[in-house]
């Protein structure tokens, strides 16, 4: 099955922003629970280092050698 360009873009778009407010609700969350700013900006800079989309964005790849798996 071929998807459209289109089709990915906008579905692209959804998620970024799904994800944006997901982060902002989050933030608000933790200052309601009062913690400082540095608190909240290390678990923003967390939540985002942790987001599969992030790191597909920007082209990274796992520094982690692949293990080799034992066939018998």
């Amino acid at each position: 099955m071929v998807v459209p360009a289109e089709v990915c873009e906008l579905n692209l778009r959804k998620m970024e922003e799904r994800s944006r407010r997901r982060v902002r609700d989050l933030v608000t969350q933790l200052a309601f629970e009062g913690l400082s700013e540095n608190e909240i900006g290390r678990a923003r800079i967390s939540m985002m280092a942790k987001s599969d989309l992030l790191h597909a964005r920007a082209g990274y790849r796992s520094a982690r050698p692949v293990t080799a798996t034992l066939q018998i």
